[in-house]
C-alpha cells in the first residue's frame, strides 16, 4: 500500500501529531487529535465543523495515542492500534471485553465490518477518507461512550453474526461472486464459545426447509431463534433466500 507525497503532506497539515517512524517503514505513530461531529438527522460525519453544532453534545474534541501500520496489500486496511491503553482503562471500568469497543484479540482496532470497506473508501484507499471515513469516527464512537456509556450510533456485533446482521440491511442485489464471498467468509470463521456455528449455518443455508423463527437460535441459547438474535435470523433467512435463487438460475 503506496502512501504518496502528497498524502504525506495532507497528514502533516491535518494531522501534525502523527509522523512516519521512518520514511519508508509503512509505520505511522504519534498523537491523533481530532474535531469531529456527527449529525444524527442525516447520519454524517463532519470532522473541523463549524461553530455552530446543533446538540453542542455531539461535538467531541479528543486525541489518543496511536499507531497505524500500512499493509502490503491494496486490499487490506492499515492495522491500527491505540497504545496509550484508554481503552483497555475504560473497558475494565466498565466490566466489558475489549472486543465490546471493537478491539481484537491481537489489539487491533476493527475500524469496520470488512464487506463495508468499499462503502467508507468508495475511491479506493486513500489517506483523507481512511482518517475521516474510518479512523477518526473510530475514536470519536470510543469517547462517546467513555463519556456517555452508550455509543453514537448503531453497530454490528462482531465476527460471523455481523456478516448477518449487515446481509439483513443491504438493499442492493447480491450478486453471485458477492454471495460466494458471504459463503468463503462463514468458512473461515472460528466455532462460537466451542458451538460449531459457522456448520450450522452452512447447513441451514443447504438444506431444503425453510429457515424457522421458532427453531433454537444458531448461537446455542436453546432459545427461539427470532427472540434471541432477530437481526442474524433475518439476514440469514434473506442471504438463504438468495442462495436458493441464484442455484436455481444456474442449473
Amino acid at each position: 500500500m503506496l502512501i504518496t507525497d502528497a498524502e504525506i503532506i495532507w497528514l502533516k497539515e491535518y494531522y501534525p501529531g502523527l509522523r512516519f517512524i521512518k520514511r519508508n517503514s509503512g509505520i505511522i505513530a504519534g498523537n491523533l487529535h481530532f474535531d469531529m461531529f456527527y449529525d444524527e438527522a442525516n447520519a454524517k460525519y463532519i470532522i473541523n465543523p463549524d461553530s455552530d453544532c446543533h446538540p453542542p453534545s455531539m461535538r467531541i474534541r479528543d486525541s489518543y495515542q496511536i499507531e497505524i501500520t500500512f499493509q502490503n496489500s491494496e486490499q487490506d486496511l492499515p492495522i491500527v492500534k491505540e497504545t496509550g491503553r484508554r481503552i483497555e482503562t475504560v473497558a475494565q471500568a466498565n466490566n466489558l471485553s475489549m472486543l465490546d469497543f471493537h478491539i481484537n484479540n491481537d489489539g487491533s482496532a476493527c475500524l469496520c465490518f470488512i464487506f463495508d470497506k468499499y462503502t467508507y473508501l468508495p475511491n479506493g484507499f486513500n489517506i483523507r477518507d481512511f482518517m475521516h471515513n474510518l479512523l477518526v469516527p473510530f475514536f470519536y464512537a470510543q469517547s462517546f461512550y467513555e463519556r456517555d456509556h452508550r455509543w453514537p450510533w448503531g453497530e454490528y456485533e462482531h465476527g460471523l453474526f455481523a456478516l448477518f446482521q449487515w446481509y439483513a440491511e443491504r438493499k442492493e442485489a447480491i450478486t453471485i461472486d458477492g454471495l460466494n464471498q458471504c459463503i468463503d467468509y462463514i468458512k473461515r470463521c472460528k466455532n462460537i464459545k466451542g458451538y460449531k456455528v459457522p456448520t450450522l449455518i452452512l447447513t441451514l443455508l443447504k438444506q431444503k426447509d425453510n429457515i424457522k423463527g421458532h427453531q433454537p437460535c444458531v448461537c446455542g441459547s436453546n432459545i427461539k431463534f427470532r427472540n434471541c438474535h432477530p437481526r442474524i435470523f433475518n439476514g440469514l433467512w434473506k442471504m438463504k433466500k438468495d442462495y436458493e435463487s441464484i442455484n436455481n438460475n444456474y442449473q
